[in-house]
Formats: structure tokens, sequence, C-alpha cells
């Protein structure tokens, strides 16, 4: 038969009178030896799931009866068990990311056995494995090479019940490896060449042998406004990318702006003073001449000193004191966003005025609390300041900590920094505080260790301080050398220093001590010597005093003379005086002799006569007291009667008081006859009933008259394991049976196993749940009185694929199952997949814009799992605006019914910054329509192709003809762009000034008779000087439209300044008597006759003339 089989079956049969009863036998030794099978007494033989260990046994079937031989044996059977043939599979599609080669990494999980029998089970060890192919895209299968040693047995499975497999094969996958291509960022500064190579990177996650490397490239563009551009990597060998989900983001290609640095000059003023004009002086380095890079000046607003110096920048308030800072701004701004410009102004400073504060020293005893205030103290600070001081000290509370500074704090604030002050503090003194320990006196007994602690005392220190003492004293153990000077050791150090202590100790005494001489009482044998010492004794002194005795007792030799005193002499005697002594001494005794007088015990068999004489003795008395002994016994013939008492009287009586006699006689023993029953073995099957009569049996060695019978019955008991139980047999009739030493052994009762079986019902689960409880059903053919109930375990996993596992199922009560030959199959449990889902969450994203990271949002996962799928869009970091799929692509989920829903990744326009461009012109008398715009903001490398359209311009500069600056306001017009928007958007600036002016004079300027160097000097005469200008238009023609020329200060004359000093003598030429209220056109000329009658001699006049666009100052002097 093949291992599995339900049984093998054996039949022998025999025939007799009378019918003889049959034992199987089985031989494990090729039939060299038989021994009996327990409970196989049937004709058939069945052997229920042979095992291959068992191939090879021989079993015969003894037949018995009662007719001489007896025994009839059968022909031996041989049972042959061939091994079970096993296959193996690979399962639950083994994947692991690709590493370059073809290696498979196995659990036990992986390998799925297929023939096994019942509960019968392996671990299959083997961890490695071999895919078919490397890549990802062809590695479809495993295969494992298997050996007996992979194969771990699992229960109670014997290996070599099967034949095992040598390999196993199935599905596995190699998933794309995690990789990152990582570009590192570069940069250059504006105008220079790309770098060569562009850049550089590196890869993590690839394997060395695919030999990955990339090119670079970079989005076109070369402007500081646009930048960063993108660069992006390009990664060979294509033919291994396959095997990898590459993270390959690029990195930023930046151009930086041009380094410029503009220097202003510090200034200062004293406080009061107008500041100077020009205000500082400043130069620029690293700008292009061509720019024409200048500055014009301006400081923070204020002229108090708040204290310092301290520097001020230009983001603090008005009110803020010096130094003032001094800003810079400079011009042409068209070309001040091409440099990285260092503009740090300076300071402009006004100092402050020095004072001292002096604080008074002060102090306090220790303990005290400070005095309040803390101290005086004054300063020289301005009256109308009212400054004053609160006092704080650096803490501390001890003497030796100080002295403790004082710090004074000064107010009010505001007007502190108008100074530079000196604050020096001063001292606080702390003084040490009286005290006293009082040490109290103490005392102890001769001999005792010193009480501990040595005594106790008190002292008036603070509480807070905590302070204690440890006590010692002087040397000395004797009671006449004290008393002993007690010294008090105070702590803590670290408060000790605050005080002045007084500690004067106190008396230490040490008293008698009282001991006790314990004197043993002692005694002799009337007739003996004294002992040698007569006695001995111990008492509680000091050990190392070594206190000793010598004894003495009162004279006597007789019995009834004593007791006699016993007397203890005490040394040494230096030692005595530390004791207070009791020494009471003890008696002294004279015993009588013991003797002893020993009786032979003696016997006869039950019905003899008693021998004579009755028995013997012995004894240990004196031989001149010649003591002898008669004897005799207690009445009786019977067994159970006795023994009888023997009985020895002594004699002659006058001497035995000197004795103390021991005499207790002897034992006359009548003696059991010996025989013996023998009971015959039997046996039943579990559950029957016993057999009636329960056994028989048969005596021998008993007298024939006295009729022995025996009745039978058994140890209690109705299970297997139980027996065999002891059957006893009981004689009868009692009465005879104590005449007898009887041998009863009784015999062995066998109950035989019931077979059995137990049924377990399979069941199932959803995947993630917990386990039904109970974990499943069954029943079984058990007796119902025995009430075999199970609980339900499974094979460990929790995959779909790992199912389906085994059920076990464990009876009880364990009491009960010996009793049966039970089969327990079990069942399989099934793992059901879960279903779950995968959303990918809606992204948004700018056009140009990197493309977010995708996410999903998972449901019903097990805690702890992660679901496989991947998320991708068609969309890249420069597709056009609009929406994109972004799609759920599931992997390998064995565990999950997965329903994947796909999501949505919305681009959006990009802003555009829309900027009016500058513009300017020379009066013409029409209005300015040229208006352009610059468009920037573009990314991947888009540039203004990509807009249609034209922008549309409102602005005090739509319409403007006078000369002038006016605003130009962009508008979106009917700009478009498939990708792009327009917001913000920037104002420019129309400037409409003065043409140049064809012929000798030139325009803009004073002219004569007033030298435009400031050299002119005139008369103060009532006389008028003639002002003279003029201004063209873009053709060169002067303009003779004072709505076009002037200001809103109708054509006149502001004086700007006026500064007396030495004159020379004036220049008298050009001037007439009639005085001008206003400018008039005259000859090409602006013309205004200035009267010097109101204007004051030596002194030096700065006039300007306010235009519609720009000034122009002069300068005059009065003699």
């Amino acid at each position: 038969m093949t291992y599995g089989a339900a049984s093998a079956s054996f039949t022998a049969a025999a025939s007799g009178t009378p019918a003889p009863t049959l034992q199987w036998q089985v031989s494990t030794n090729g039939g060299a030896t038989f021994s009996d099978i327990g409970g196989a007494t049937s004709t058939t033989l069945t052997i229920s799931n042979p095992t291959v260990a068992m191939s090879g046994y021989q079993y015969h079937a003894v037949f018995i009866n009662s007719c001489a031989p007896g025994t009839a044996t059968s022909t031996a059977a041989t049972l042959t068990v061939n091994p079970k043939a096993l296959t193996a599979s690979i399962i639950a599609d083994p994947t692991r990311p690709y590493n370059g080669n073809t290696s498979a990494t196995l659990t036990s999980a992986n390998f799925s056995l297929t023939g096994l029998v019942g509960t019968d089970n392996f671990t299959v060890t083997q961890t490695s494995g071999t895919y078919n192919s490397k890549d990802v895209a062809t590695a479809t299968t495993v295969t494992a090479s298997l050996s007996a040693g992979d194969f771990t047995p699992l229960g109670g499975t014997v290996a070599s019940n099967y034949t095992l497999p040598t390999t196993a094969s199935g599905a596995g996958h190699i998933t794309k490896a995690d990789a990152t291509w990582t570009t590192d960022s570069n940069s250059k500064n504006y105008g220079d060449d790309d770098p060569m190579p562009l850049t550089i990177g590196s890869g993590s996650g690839f394997v060395p042998a695919d030999n990955v490397t990339a090119t670079y490239g970079r989005v076109s563009g070369e402007s500081v406004g646009n930048s960063p551009y993108h660069i992006t990597a390009t990664l060979s060998p294509a033919g291994v990318l396959g095997n990898y989900n590459i993270t390959n983001a690029g990195a930023n290609f930046t151009i930086h702006p041009k380094a410029a640095t503009w220097t202003t000059n510090p200034n200062g003023k004293t406080y009061g003073d107008a500041d100077p004009n020009p205000l500082t002086s400043g130069s620029g380095s690293g700008f292009l001449a061509g720019d024409n890079v200048t500055a014009s000046y301006s400081r923070a607003s204020g002229e108090t000193v708040l204290g310092g110096p301290y520097h001020i920048t230009a983001t603090l308030s008005p009110t803020a004191g010096g130094p003032y800072h001094i800003t810079a701004t400079l011009s042409p701004s068209g070309v001040l966003s091409n440099y990285n410009i260092t503009n740090a102004g300076a300071d402009f400073t006004i100092n402050a005025k020095n004072a001292t504060w002096t604080t008074n020293p002060n102090s306090k005893t220790y303990g005290d609390n400070d005095p309040n205030p803390l101290t005086m103290g004054s300063g020289d600070f301005l009256a109308g300041d009212n400054v004053t001081a609160t006092y704080s000290r650096a803490a501390g509370e001890t003497v030796l900590g100080g002295p403790y500074h004082i710090t004074a704090t000064l107010s009010p604030a505001a007007v502190l920094s108008n100074y530079s002050i000196t604050n020096a503090g001063a001292a606080f003194t702390i003084n040490t505080r009286p005290a006293t320990w009082t040490t109290n006196p103490n005392s102890k007994t001769y001999g005792d260790a010193d009480p501990n602690p040595l005594t106790t005392g008190s002292g008036d220190f603070l509480a807070a301080d905590g302070v204690t003492a440890t006590y010692s004293r002087a040397a000395g153990e004797t009671v006449l050398g004290g008393p002993y000077h007690i010294s008090a050791t105070l702590s803590p150090a670290a408060v000790l220093s605050n005080y002045s202590i007084s500690n004067a100790g106190a008396a230490f005494t040490i008293n008698t001590r009282p001991a006790t001489w314990t004197t043993n009482p002692n005694s002799k044998t009337y007739g003996d010597n004294d002992p040698n010492p007569l006695t001995t004794g111990s008492g509680d002194f000091l050990a190392a005093d070594n206190v000793t005795a010598t004894y003495s007792r009162d004279p006597g030799e007789t019995v009834l003379g004593g007791p006699y005193h016993i007397s203890a002499t005490l040394s040494p005697a230096a030692v005595l005086s530390n004791y207070s002594i009791t020494n009471a001494g003890a008696s002294f005794t004279i015993n009588t002799r013991p003797a002893t007088w020993t009786t032979n015990a003696n016997s006869k068999t039950y019905g003899d006569a008693d021998p004579n004489p009755l028995t013997t003795g012995s004894g240990d008395f004196l031989a001149a007291d010649n003591v002898t002994a008669s004897y005799s016994r207690d009445p009786g013939e019977t067994v159970t009667g006795g023994p009888y008492h023997i009985t020895a009287t002594l004699s002659p009586s006058a001497v035995l008081s000197n004795y103390s006699i021991t005499n207790t006689g002897a034992s006359f023993t009548i003696n059991t006859r010996p025989a013996t029953w023998t009971t015959q073995s039997n046996s039943k099957t579990y559950g029957d009933a016993d057999p009636n009569p329960l056994t028989t049996g048969s005596g021998s060695g008993f007298l024939a008259a006295d009729n022995v019978t025996a009745t039978y019955s058994r140890a209690a008991g109705e299970t297997v394991l139980g027996g065999p139980y002891h059957i006893t047999a009981t004689l009868s009739p009692a009465a005879v049976l104590t005449n007898y030493s009887i041998t009863n052994a009784g015999a062995s009762f066998t109950i035989n196993a019931r077979p059995a079986t137990w049924t377990t019902n399979p069941n199932s689960k959803t995947y993630g749940d917990a386990d039904p409880n109970p974990l499943t059903t069954g029943s079984g053919d058990f007796l119902a009185a025995d009430n075999v109930t199970a609980t339900y375990s499974r094979a460990a996993g929790e995959t779909v694929l790992g199912g389906p596992y085994q059920i076990t199922a464990t009876l009880s009560p364990a009491a009960v199952l010996t009793n049966y030959s039970i089969t327990n199959a079990g069942a399989s449990f099934t793992i059901n997949t879960r279903p779950a889902t995968v959303t990918a969450n809606n992204k948004m994203k700018t056009y140009g814009d990197a493309n977010p990271t995708l996410t999903a949002t998972v449901t019903n996962v097990v805690t702890g799992d992660t679901l496989n799928y991947t998320l991708a869009t068609s969309a890249t970091q420069c597709s056009s605006v609009g929406p994109y799929a972004i799609t759920v692509t599931l992997g390998s989920n064995p565990n999950y019914n997965v329903t994947p829903t796909n999501g949505t990744l919305t681009i959006t326009k990009k802003h555009l910054t829309v900027t009016a461009d500058n513009k300017s012109k020379a009066y013409d008398g029409n209005p300015f329509t040229a208006f352009t715009v610059m468009i920037t903001g573009f990314t991947c490398g888009d540039g203004v192709g990509v807009v249609s359209g034209s922008a549309t311009y409102t602005g005090s500069a739509v319409g403007a003809t006078l000369p002038g600056t006016y605003t130009i306001t962009p508008q979106v017009g009917t700009l478009t762009a498939t990708n792009y928007d327009f917001t913000p958007f920037v104002n420019g600036t129309l400037t409409i000034g003065y043409g140049t002016c064809t012929g000798s004079d030139p325009g803009g300027v004073i002219l004569q008779p007033i030298n435009a160097d400031g050299s002119s000097i005139f008369p103060r005469s009532g006389r008028t000087v003639p002002v003279k200008f003029k201004v063209c238009d873009a053709n060169g023609n002067p303009i003779s439209d004072p709505t076009v020329v002037f200001a809103g200060t109708g054509g006149q004359l502001t004086m700007l300044s006026a500064v007396r000093g030495q004159i020379p003598n004036p220049d008298e030429s050009q001037y007439n008597d009639i005085p001008d209220v206003a400018f008039r056109y005259a000859g090409g000329f602006w013309i205004f006759n200035m009267a010097t009658s109101n204007l004051n001699a030596q002194t030096t006049y700065t006039f300007r003339i306010n235009l519609k666009y720009g000034s122009i100052t002069f300068v005059i002097s009065i003699k």
C-alpha cells in the first residue's frame, strides 16, 4: 500500500473445543520476536494510517484454549507501506525590484505542496530561486531547486512517508526599481556664455553595470528677469531605462545681475545747524560708463540727539535720533535693473553729552531685610531732565559672598539717550550674626557602645540655614577615667561664616555595668572521686576583660548528706571595679548506681508445650550482691492472643535499694502457617459492562478443613489510561484466616480503547477581517456521557494566496480522549479578497510650473498595508492650459479587489507683467501716440511671439502736449495668449521737454547782459537789469506761448537766496529805467526788466525762473 491509505487489515481464524481466544502479535525486528498488540483479540486486525516506518512489520495471531499444548500460532503476514509522492509549486507571485540579475528571494509562504496526507505538512526553507529573465518586461516565472534539507516536517509529520520534490516553479515578476537622477543647478553672469558642459549630475538607485549617464539642455533665454531657466537631463542607454521608475526633476540655470556699488560719503553737522548743500557726495564702481549713473541725496528727518552715537537706518520713524541715514537716489532708472547694486548710504551724526551718577555704599546684618530704599545717590545731569535713580543689588545673603554690587537704574528713559553716562554703582556689605550652640551632657553603661548620636543640642541660628551638629568626645572607656569632654561640629559649613559662634561642648559619663557569674551545679556517683575541676561556670562580663573563676565546696561524701554548696572566686581584680557583680554559687549531689536485668524473648509453634525453663537472662549488678531471677508468663495458647509477657522476679531484696533498676521482661510468641491464593487476569472494551463473575482463582497451603474460598472485585475506573485496574480476591471464612500468613496478589483488569471520529466544518473570511469566533463548528461520534467538544485554531497566515489554511480541532475534555482511537482530520479555512478603492486626487498647477506630486485617496485598506499602484498624467511642465487625466494603474494586490478612479490635473494660465516703456520728445504742440510696452514673465522658452493683439493706454500722458512729465498707464486692450493672462500692469513716464534752439543763443539758460557764471554786478540805483532767456520747440524755433514756457508762477522771478558780502565795482552797461512786473516776449526772447531799487547793496542774489519743464537759475550781485 501507499502511505495515506486509510488502513490495512489482516484476518486469521482457528477452531477448537473449547473455542479458542485470539491475541494478535507484532514483530518490529523481522520476525525475531513478537509482542502482544493491546486489545487486538478479534479475528480481523485493522491497522489505521500505517506509516512508511512500519513497512516490514510482521503480524501473526496466537490462538489459546485450555487443551494442551494450549496455543496455536498463525503464519506471519508482512506489511509494506510505500512513500507517497509530493509535488511543489511556487505561489504568491514572488516579486522584487530590478537589481540587474535573475536571483529571487523566497519564503516558506511562496511554496505550495500537493499530495499531503491529513494534517501532515512541511515548511519549505529554500530561500533562493531564479527568474527566467533579469529585465522587468520579460521576467514572468521563478524556478527553485529543492533538496531533502529544504523540508522541515511540522507537528507529527514524518518525512520518510513521502518522496520529496526536487524542483518547484510558478509565476514571479521583477518590478521597476526606484531611481533618481539629480541634476546640479548652475549659473552664469549676465552676458557670459553658457558653461560647457551646461552642468553635471549623478544617479542613485541605478545598477552600476547599466552605466546610466546624462546629457543636458536648458530652456532658451538670456535675461536676468526671466531667470531661472529649467535644465533638462536626457538619460541613456535607452535599453535599460525601462527597468526603472525614474525621478528626473532637472534643475535651475540662473543668470545673475552684474554687481555694482554706490559709495555715499558720511557727513555731519552741529545740532541746530542747517544741513550742508549738497548734503554729501559719492561715487560708483562696477557701473557701465555708458549708463551715466549719478545720485541725488536725502536723509531721514530729525534734529535731536537721542544718545549714541548709534546708527539709524532709513527704516526708522521720522522722530528717531541721529545719526540720520543719508539715502542716495541713483539715475537714470532705466538702466539700474541691469545691476545688483550695493547702495548702503551713509550716516549723518549728532553727538551726546557726558554725565555721571554717584551711588553711596550701604550694609546690613546677616539675616536682616535689606534697607528700604537700598541706598542714596546723585548725578550731574541737566536739572530740567529731572534724572533720578532706583537701586537694586546683586543677589546674595551670605557674609563671604559680599560685598554685593549696587546697581542704579536711571530714569526717565526718554532723556537718557542724550547722555554718555558713567554709572559705576557701589558696594553693599552683609555683617556676621552672633549665635550660640548648646550641647546636652550624656552618659552610657561601661562596655556599651557610645549612643548614636552621641548627644543632642540646639542653637539660635536662622531656621532657613538648617544648622545641625555632629558630636565626638575625648577618648576613654573606664568608669574612673570619666567624665569625657563632648565636642559639637556644626554644619553646613557654607552658612557658618555668616555667624560669630559660641560652642562650649558638654560632659560624657561612663556608669558601672551589672554582671552575674553563674556557677553550674555538679554531682558524682557515690564512692567516686570529686571531678577536677569541681564544676564550670560563666558570666556576662565583657569578653575583653577575660573574667574567670576557681571553685571549692562544703565537705561531705554521703548521698543523704547532700547537696553540698559550691563557691566561685573571680579574677582579675583590676577590672572588677567596672561591674556590679551577682555571684550565688551552686549545689553538688551524690547519685545512686544504675543497673539493668535483661530477659531473653522465646517462642513456640501453635499447639506445642512451653519450654522448661521458660527462658534465660542476666544483669550488670555488683558481683558481691549475687543478684538472680525466676521467670513466668501471661496465660494463652492462640496466635492472635500473643505475644505473651515474660516477667523476671529478682533477689535478694536487701541489696536492691542501692540500685536504680531497669527490668522490662520479654515476649513469648505463637507463629502463623503460610498459604497462597492465585487470581486470574481479565479485560473488556471501554464502555461495556464488566464480565460476571469478574474472574476466577484457586488456593494452596490452606487446611482442607478450613474450606477457604474467594469472591472478586476490582479497583474503580472506566478509562483506558486509568487501567489496568487491580482485581482483589476477598477470602472466607474470616474466622480461620488469622491462623495463616496469606499471599493474595490479585490480578489486572484491562479496558481497551473505542474508535471515534471528529468532523470539522470548513469556513472562510474576508482579507483584513478578524477570524470568526468561533473559528468553525464540528461534531463527533463519541459517547454522549463524555460530552466531547472541540475548540478550533488554524495555520498562521493572513493572505489570500497563502490559503487555504488548515483548521485544527483540539478536543476536550482531555481526561476522556485517551479512551478513544480518534480520527480528527481538521478542515480548510479560506481568506477571500477585500474590496478597496484608489481615487486619484485632482490637482492644479500654473503653466510652466513643475507638475505637482500626484497623490490618491485609498479606502478600505487594512492598517499597515500599502496598495500597489502608480499614478501618471500625460501633462508635462510645459503642457498647454487645460485639463489632463491623472490615471491610476494597478499593480499586484493579491489580497484586494481594487476599484481605480482617475483624477484631473488642471493647468491654469501664468501671469505676464506688462510694463509701459518710458518715452520722451521735444515740444511740438502735438500729443504723443507711439506708446509701447515690455511684456515679461514667460516660461518654457516662450517669448513675445506667443502673444497676439496690443495694449491700450490711459493716464495723463494720453493727449498731453505741453512740456512736463506724464504717467503712461497700460491696459490689456486686445492682448491675448493661449497659456498666459496679463497682470500686473506697471506704469511708465512720458517726458515732453524743449528742443535745441537754432542760432547763436542757446535755449534754457540765462542770456546777456547777465553772465551765466554768476559774475554779473549791477548798481543799486533804481535802474533795471534785463533778464533774458529763450526756449525752442522741436524744430529749433523760439516759443512765444507763455502757457508752453512758464509754470504756474505766471512768468515771474522767484528769489532763492541773498548773501551779503564785499562786491566789486559794477558793470553799468545795459540797463534801463522801466521795470517789468512779468516776463514778456520780444525779439525772439523772453525778457524781464528787473528793478534793483528794492535790493540791498553789497549783496549777492540767486533767482529762479520756473518753466513749464525745468527751471533757469542765475546769480547777480548789487554794488
